[in-house]
């Protein structure tokens, strides 16, 4: 009888962990999302820097 009441328990801490394991993957997924999108703006940012220094010493934009 001992093993029939743990047996839901055990059944509820687990599906409780995986809960968890992907909860940790989400948010690992989320971060990663976000961090890639910090590099793009970054990036972009010195992108238009470039153009507009461009755009000063030739007087154009284009």
């Amino acid at each position: 009888m001992k093993k029939v009441t743990t047996f839901p328990i055990l059944k509820i801490i687990a599906s409780d962990s995986q809960a968890v394991i992907n909860l940790k993957l989400r948010y690992n997924a989320l971060a990663d999302k976000i961090s890639e999108k910090e590099n793009l703006d970054s990036e972009l940012e010195g992108l238009h820097t470039q153009i507009k220094q461009l755009t000063k010493q030739t007087g154009s934009y284009t």
